[in-house]
């Protein structure tokens, strides 16, 4: 599972993204890959 302190950073860069569900899943991936 993604860092939740690092889902919630990416989360704040994509505030422009209106589709809750998009920007979630978005944060995931963009946490899962400054992880890596």
């Amino acid at each position: 599972a993604a860092d939740p302190k690092a889902v919630a950073a990416v989360e704040k860069t994509l505030s422009a993204v209106e589709d809750e569900a998009l920007r979630a899943a978005l944060a995931r991936l963009g946490a899962s890959i400054k992880r890596n």
